[in-house]
């Protein structure tokens, strides 16, 4: 059944529907249901209800910076180990595309997007370990990107698409901006649109 759009009442929840069928939207619902997320889903027909994620991605923080680029990713690369490493460790998911844009910041929280793509506990890229994420952190931020640049969604009031696509697939959660580099192949696209109500 049709996720209901009167569960869309309440600011804050958006409504994202998948337009390619080579997403696994079943991962997705997996994962926003452990990590809080879920509202409701249909994957039959292809469309689910999740929380809002507010804030600001890093890729568009880090449209400002010139020379101290380099530095201000420094600083951020540990925070962002540090916390994906929490939730491999309590969610057992550890999201295996921290590219730039999938990763959301709303004061002192950090939070991911795009849970089409994530390894679970039991499988063999799965990792909790924070040394090694930031180790991983250094290369998908520092390699430049051969994807064409699109726009993702948005992390806060935005509608756009954005591609998806990998081995163990998640989705995308809210957040516009330019599709900044990742190496990690995208082909699947979702959109979201909030939904309000006065």
């Amino acid at each position: 059944m049709t996720p209901n759009l009167s569960l869309l009442v309440n600011p804050g929840y958006v409504l994202k529907e998948y337009n390619s069928k080579t997403v696994k939207i079943g991962r997705e619902v997996h994962a926003l249901d452990d990590l809080g997320q879920l509202i409701a889903s249909d994957p039959a027909a292809r469309v689910l209800v999740m929380k809002e994620v507010r804030g600001k991605t890093l890729a568009k923080m880090a449209e400002d910076l010139t020379p101290d680029r380099e530095k201000w990713k420094g600083e951020w690369k540990p925070k962002v180990a540090a916390a994906a490493a929490a939730i491999a460790k309590s969610k057992d998911l550890y999201h295996m595309d921290l590219n730039l844009d999938n990763i959301v910041i709303d004061g002192s929280k950090i939070q991911f997007i795009d849970w089409e793509l994530y390894w679970e506990r039991v499988q063999g890229g799965f990792t909790d370990d924070k040394e090694k994420i930031e180790r991983d952190l250094q290369t998908v931020w520092d390699t430049p990107s051969k994807i064409p640049k699109s726009n993702s969604p948005s992390a806060s009031n935005k509608k756009s698409s954005s591609p998806r696509g990998s081995p163990n697939k998640k989705s995308r959660s809210p957040s516009s901006v330019k599709k900044s580099g990742s190496p990690k192949r995208r082909s699947a696209r979702a959109h979201r649109r909030e939904v309000f109500y006065d």
